[in-house]
């Protein structure tokens, strides 16, 4: 079962989650480098979602991550943000594996 997250995590994931749907608009103008990072960086805030326990947040960040991947033609990058995807669907947060 997930924590409760205090007022200020729930406050700073609500503006950046404010901030990415701000970003996902002005995509039209950036450049292709711009694009990657933007999806990387959404990404990564859909990690930090579901790490939180907050599935619905991060399949939705997620599935963001995935629009901006294709927009940005990075295949490999988008593949990484489906399988991300549905490891959030199954309400499992991601964790790279580490060698001892």
């Amino acid at each position: 079962m997930a924590r409760e997250l205090t007022p200020e995590e729930k406050s700073l994931a609500a503006d950046m989650l404010q901030k990415a749907r701000a970003a996902m608009k002005a995509i039209e103008g950036y450049s292709q480098e711009q694009v990657d990072d933007l999806a990387r960086a959404v990404g990564t805030l859909a990690a930090a979602y579901a790490e939180a326990g907050r599935f619905d947040d991060a399949i939705a960040t997620a599935q963001k991550a995935c629009d901006l991947a294709e927009k940005s033609g990075e295949k490999d990058l988008l593949l990484k943000n489906q399988e991300l995807l549905k490891l959030y669907r199954a309400n499992r947060p991601f964790h790279e594996l580490t060698s001892h």
